[in-house]
């Protein structure tokens, strides 16, 4: 099961400093390391990065997020490999065909069906999602509400996927599977025990999408 985790570049810091918290994850989530980060376009455009080693990956994401720490939000993803090869090509996160601008950049923990039945070494599940359903459909109309309320019951409660695009920022798919720690977003904690990072409030229903508009709700 991969992790995916959203927050502010101030709090993902605090957990890139966090040894304990890393080892685990690394441990469990060694098939590579992606970020993505997002402000409104006046201050940085849609950006992201991604490695195949653990090691060199952690690297860069501190340097990612010291970067880009004016950022408005960022999500990281480590990769446990389910389906496709431990590959460049199939560590998160993807990115849509849109046009130049118009990307769609896309992180994803669980299992798709039916993509994994389709998975090959070259493409992962969550590469073929991307490829027959988020490629073909008109950027304005993924993030559209309703849109966004199918996605969710299409790739079912055992999934969450977070969406990116420069205009309308972060959207996180089934956020309630997830949880809330300290103000950073969790997809799961199966990698990492709680005790490893700071204490604070654990929030399971998250309520309204987090990341539904261009301000930082926390």
């Amino acid at each position: 099961m991969c992790l995916i985790v959203v927050a502010t570049p101030t709090k993902i810091k605090s957990l890139l400093d966090n040894t304990p918290f890393l080892d685990s994850v690394v441990q469990w989530n060694n098939d590579g390391v992606g970020v993505m980060a997002y402000a409104p376009k006046s201050r940085l455009p849609l950006t992201w990065r991604k490695e195949i080693s653990s090691v060199s990956g952690i690297e860069m994401l501190k340097k990612f997020v010291q970067k880009y720490a004016y950022a408005e939000s960022i999500a990281i993803h480590f990769r446990m490999r389910t389906h496709g090869d431990t590959t460049i090509n199939n560590v998160h996160p993807f990115v849509s065909s849109h046009a130049k601008n118009d990307k769609v950049v896309l992180m994803h923990n669980g299992i798709l069906w039916p993509f994994c039945l389709e998975a090959t070494g070259e493409a992962s599940d969550t590469k073929l999602f991307v490829e027959n359903v988020i490629n073909k459909l008109p950027t304005e109309s993924i993030f559209h509400q309703e849109i966004l309320k199918g996605l969710e019951i299409s790739i079912t409660k055992d999934n969450t996927m977070v969406l990116a695009h420069e205009e309308f920022g972060f959207r996180i798919l089934n956020q309630d599977i997830g949880f809330m720690h300290n103000d950073v977003w969790f997809s799961n904690a199966y990698a990492f025990n709680l005790s490893t990072l700071s204490i604070g409030r654990i929030k399971t229903d998250s309520g309204e999408n987090m990341f539904a508009h261009r301000a930082y709700p926390f």
